[in-house]
């Protein structure tokens, strides 16, 4: 009875009674995470040309393939921050793709591509953190600083706590993709990091190293069909 007595049933729990390892999310994760949610659901419900309609062929679409779901989301958030005049949607970046696909399997693989702005722009937001853009654009220093940051992001989570590195992680790989599509979209059409062309090998390697399964989706079809029917 007097072993039974030094635990008394009701006995509050104490800071010393939780395991000092065990993860917690701290406050600032909690609020960066509850805000790039509410700011993801507004964009969700301002785009349905691009995420389609209603709640259920939303969850149907992420539950198919998270990864170009995510993608769409990025895109949406980008090209339906601003009002138009017309049916073609601009960015918030001032540029929207609205000339042919021209990056089909068919026309790209084993085949060199002419650098145009188009392009740079379409591989920035399938790859941007990877630097796929600057080594389409024949920058590969800038490409491999690219892969250098990815490289020091990856152990923010051991070094600094679980959620307060992966929330940082998260934010700067945002921030990453996010000004990658930014350099592309103001570059000039006749900037001379367009000249040239790229080896024919290029699409080949960028498949194998950035191992991802946004490359090669037409996320602006429908802003391309709405231009050409301006312009008709």
């Amino acid at each position: 009875m007097k072993e039974l007595a030094k635990f008394p049933r009701n006995r509050r729990k104490t800071a010393s009674d939780t395991p000092e390892n065990s993860p917690k999310i701290p406050a600032f994760g909690c609020a960066f995470i509850g805000t790039t949610a509410g700011s993801i659901l507004r964009k969700v419900r301002t785009c349905p040309e691009v995420l389609g309609h209603g709640t259920s062929q939303k969850l149907r679409g992420f539950l198919k393939n998270p990864a170009v779901f995510t993608a769409r989301i990025v895109v949406c958030a980008a090209s339906c921050a601003q009002p138009t005049q017309s049916l073609t949607v601009r960015t918030v970046f001032g540029y929207i793709p609205t000339g042919p696909f021209d990056l089909t399997d068919e026309e790209t693989v084993g085949v060199p591509l002419v650098r145009t702005k188009q392009r740079a722009y379409m591989i920035a937001v399938w790859a941007g953190p990877w630097g796929a853009h600057q080594f389409f654009l024949g920058n590969t220093p800038a490409g491999l600083v690219h892969w250098l940051a990815l490289s020091t992001l990856v152990g923010f989570p051991s070094s600094m706590g679980f959620w307060t590195g992966l929330s940082i992680a998260l934010l700067l790989n945002i921030g990453m993709w996010l000004f990658a599509v930014y350099s592309m979209a103001v570059m000039d059409e006749d900037d001379p990091k367009l000249r040239g062309q790229t080896s024919s090998q290029y699409v080949d390697r960028m498949l194998w190293v950035c191992k991802i399964s946004l490359w090669g989706v037409d996320f602006w079809r429908k802003h391309r069909d709405a231009h050409e029917g301006d312009t008709a």
